[in-house]
């Protein structure tokens, strides 16, 4: 998100001399000059961070899903399943919001799971694009959707039909979400196993 920074001005340096006095007498050596005296910095100003916006104006970009978006979002699922598996995401997808109320969605990834004892590696490549229509805090994509992902999968080493359980980890994160976002970050929350899962991608541009 952006961030603002106030710099305090530099402190003020006041030096104060003492001056001798000239008589007939002979001057006597000069006194010693009074330390100089540093007036105090002042605290440096409380970091702004800009404010969350539900107008879906913000939500009109190009975003991505990193790896450790993917990781912190995984973690979740997993804890919402009492942490009987390990995932692994490897990574990144990209989505991309028009302001025509087009989306495409562009994963790039590799999930990796481990349930009792067995090794399951999903790969997702390709797009699914469609249209949205968006209301402040709200997103829904329509139901018909181009799917052209590309899926493969892999259990204990051996090929196998994923296009079941890619669907549920590598479809479009805003099917029907609730949004916020800020200049650099998009948070879409999701229902899942009767909770609440909140996605967060990073502006591209």
């Amino acid at each position: 998100m952006t961030i603002r920074r106030t710099f305090a001005a530099a402190a003020l340096v006041t030096v104060a001399f003492v001056a001798t006095a000239c008589d007939a007498t002979p001057t006597p050596p000069p006194s010693p000059s009074a330390p100089a005296s540093t007036a105090p910095s002042p605290s440096p100003s409380p970091t702004p961070t800009a404010a969350a916006n539900d107008d879906p104006t913000c939500l009109v970009g190009s975003w991505v899903l990193d790896e450790e978006g993917m990781g912190a979002y995984y973690a979740h699922v997993n804890d919402l399943l009492d942490g009987t598996a390990e995932i692994s995401p490897a990574g990144d997808a990209v989505l991309e919001i028009g302001d025509d109320g087009s989306f495409v969605w562009r994963p790039d990834a590799r999930i990796t799971s481990v349930v009792a004892g067995r090794s399951m590696e999903v790969s997702l490549t390709g797009t699914l694009s469609g249209t949205y229509t968006a209301e402040p805090g709200r997103i829904r994509t329509e139901a018909d959707v181009d799917d052209r992902l590309e899926i493969t999968g892999t259990v204990d080493g051996k090929p196998v039909d994923a296009s079941g359980i890619a669907q549920q980890i590598g479809g479009v994160p805003l099917a029907d979400a609730a949004f916020t976002c800020t200049p650099t970050t998009l948070e879409l929350t999701t229902s899942l196993v009767d909770t609440e899962v909140t996605t967060t991608l990073q502006r591209r541009n």
